[in-house]
Order: C-alpha cells, then sequence, then structure tokens
C-alpha cells in the first residue's frame, strides 16, 4: 500500500472521528452532568475513546509523512539508485541488484564503489 493511499485512509477515520465526536459532545450538552446519570458517564467512555482513536490517528498520519517516507527509504533488491560522487560532483544511476554493497542503505549514506565515494541521493 502506498504511502498516499494510507493518508487519505487516515484522514478519512480522523474526520469521521471528529464527526463522532462532535455528536457525542452534543448529546453530553443535554445531559446534567452528575456521577449518577449512567448516561451521562457513558457518553463521557465513548468521547474519551473518540478523542484517544483521533490521537492516535494522528501519530499514524505524521509516521506517514511523505518526506520521512522518502528520507527513511532503504535500498532493495529492485531499486535503481541514484549515486553523486563527494570528489567530483558527478552523478550516476545503478541498479541495486548489481551492486550487493548498497543494500539496506539509506539516503545520505556514503559508499565505496570502484574505490571512489559515493554518496546516496536517491532510491527509486
Amino acid at each position: 500500500m502506498e504511502a498516499q493511499t494510507v493518508r487519505a485512509a487516515l484522514k478519512a477515520l480522523i474526520k469521521q472521528e471528529h464527526i463522532t465526536l462532535r455528536q457525542i459532545e452534543s448529546r453530553l450538552s443535554q445531559q446534567e452532568p452528575s456521577l449518577s446519570n449512567k448516561h451521562y458517564l457513558q457518553l463521557l467512555s465513548r468521547a474519551s475513546l473518540h478523542s484517544s482513536n483521533i490521537e492516535k490517528y494522528k501519530r499514524h498520519l505524521s509516521r506517514y509523512s511523505r518526506r520521512r517516507i522518502v528520507h527513511e527509504a532503504i535500498v532493495q533488491a529492485g531499486s535503481t539508485v541514484k549515486l553523486v560522487s563527494t570528489k567530483i560532483g558527478a552523478t550516476i544511476w545503478v541498479d541495486a541488484a548489481n551492486y550487493a554493497e548498497l543494500m539496506g542503505k539509506q539516503i545520505g549514506d556514503i559508499v565505496m564503489m570502484h574505490n571512489s565515494p559515493f554518496k546516496v541521493a536517491g532510491i527509486y
């Protein structure tokens, strides 16, 4: 599943939880606040549940931010990697399947290839 679809699903869940929370809060305002009022306490617990769900979904949403996913990308066997030479600044594109030393690297890591240091600039 792509990050974009996960983000869309999480945003839809957050929106639905907000709608449900507003409905519960409107019913709460009609109730008499009392510890002996059973319906009031049930509405309070439901509101608490939905607000904690909203916070949980927001944490997951921040984990799936576009920048974070791109930065945390790891070179896999099917990846095409953009390498930039640290000495002369030349850019080359290589298939990760051809170079075992690229496996598991992230953007910004330095790798030695052909006795020259290269910085991983992109993973595609």
